[in-house]
């Protein structure tokens, strides 16, 4: 009898663990905000450790000129430099926009192009 309740404990705690990490994950990644749309797009391309990890600065027009990606959005820079999911290039900065009609943003890593 004592070992099916503390089987119960165990499991009632296991799942609290589980929906306190869901939580936190719709907290920390939902795109929302561009902070957290440079978050989700980091873990999107498979780093989940820097997307916790990365501290993210704006950066002003003048600095993203020879970004990749449209004028109109905006570009946050990020401390680590991660590989896009097509192991294309390495990348610290994301591309942030978001659709007209639509509560989310979008983000792409984005590089630098040259002029």
């Amino acid at each position: 009898m004592a070992e099916r309740v503390h089987r119960r404990r165990f499991l009632w705690w296991l799942f609290g663990g589980i929906l306190v990490l869901i939580v936190a994950e719709l907290l920390f990644f939902l795109p929302v905000t561009p902070r957290n749309t440079v978050r989700f797009t980091i873990l999107r391309n498979g780093h989940p450790l820097q997307a916790f990890q990365g501290h993210t600065v704006k950066e002003s027009r003048a600095d993203t000129l020879t970004s990749s990606g449209k004028r109109s959005w905006d570009y946050y820079r990020f401390d680590h430099k991660v590989m896009s999911y097509s192991g294309g290039y390495d990348s610290n900065e994301v591309g942030i926009w978001r659709p007209a009609g639509h509560l989310f943003y979008r983000g792409t890593l984005t590089f630098d192009v040259g002029v």
